[in-house]
């Protein structure tokens, strides 16, 4: 394999990490992968390094307490980057402006990531059909349903993670998207023209878990909305998606980055930026449409075996992520 960058100061490169099927499977460690990440912080300085994910829907601090304890290592907040991390940037953009609608699946989760992403001005999914309750008929909030809403103006949507009730979220996200000017109320006017942002995190379709056939996660439930949103309005819905393999997420990831290797005293920005992935349709896509500096490795501790993806083709292929390490090691002299 031959690398496309050779350099000689640590400084100028960097490393993301995807997790699950790289770094552990379901949480258990796969064999080499604590060792392959001390090799990166035990250098000084260290070489920034990084790990995404397409899961979110809460902060970063909880997800690095998991990471530090499965593998045995040390990892600032800052260095994980989930799906719904990029949304830090976006809220600061309606600060000011009218209310944002917040639909996770953890009310504690979505109270701490409304703190920490400085968010002021929001309402809560379930806190706002429990004061509608009219708007979800099938379902029992109260023993006599009564509105007591007073009308609500929203500036935006945030999906940090698929909701429990996909119906009830449905049907509400439904209603403020074509609210005449956000403002939704008892009988508010509808409209055709979406005036309210909407923004997803995570891409995926759907995900693995011990049920054997993968459950539907949150790409599906955006397909749900853009699908009746089109039935409603005859529109297409204007939406962003945050995850990998979007740019966005990728680019965020650069920034932070950055941000850690000026830390560690770089006067220079990094040159290149090695994506360890075993996903080929997010990871190594998305290390691909992302620029030039990006380096794909696949690895086949996870869903990919095989030589290479014929469709996503990384640039370099290995067994696992400590043969991707010290190839980056070598390709570097450090």
């Amino acid at each position: 394999i031959n690398a496309e960058y050779g350099g000689n100061l640590m400084s100028e490169f960097g490393v993301v990490f995807d997790i699950d099927g790289v770094l552990w499977y379901r949480t258990k460690p796969i064999l080499g992968a604590p060792e392959a990440l001390k090799k990166l912080q035990e250098r000084e300085p260290r070489i920034p390094h990084m790990f995404v994910t397409n899961s979110g829907g809460s902060v970063e601090a909880h997800k690095s307490k998991v990471i530090a304890e499965s593998l045995k290592i040390k990892i600032d907040p800052s260095q994980v980057v989930l799906s719904s991390s990029p949304m830090k940037q976006v809220a600061q953009q309606f600060k000011g402006k009218d209310k944002i609608l917040l639909i996770n699946n953890n009310r504690l989760n979505t109270q701490r990531l409304a703190k920490e992403y400085g968010i002021d001005d929001y309402l809560i999914l379930e806190d706002f059909a429990l004061c509608n309750p009219l708007m979800v008929p099938w379902k029992s909030y109260l023993e006599n349903p009564k509105d007591t809403q007073t009308p609500v103006k929203f500036s935006a949507i945030f999906v940090l993670h698929e909701p429990h009730d996909w119906g009830e979220a449905i049907q509400i996200i439904i209603d403020i998207l074509t609210a005449d000017g956000g403002l939704c109320e008892k009988q508010h006017t509808t409209t055709k023209q979406q005036k309210v942002e909407i923004f997803f995190a995570n891409p995926d379709f759907e995900y693995p878990t011990e049920h054997g056939v993968p459950r539907l996660t949150c790409g599906a439930f955006r397909m749900c909305i853009e699908t009746l949103y089109k039935a409603k309005t005859g529109n297409d819905l204007r939406y962003t998606v945050f995850g990998k393999p979007e740019k966005s997420t990728f680019d965020y990831a650069r920034q932070e980055l950055e941000k850690t290797n000026r830390l560690n005293g770089a006067t220079e920005p990094l040159k290149r930026i090695y994506m360890i992935g075993d996903n080929p349709l997010s990871d190594i896509k998305g290390a691909n449409n992302s620029g030039d500096m990006w380096f794909s490795i696949l690895v086949r501790t996870g869903c990919f075996k095989g030589e290479n993806d014929a469709t996503y083709p990384a640039k370099a292929v290995f067994n696992n992520v400590a043969e991707a390490i010290d190839y980056i090691l070598q390709q570097h002299k450090v």
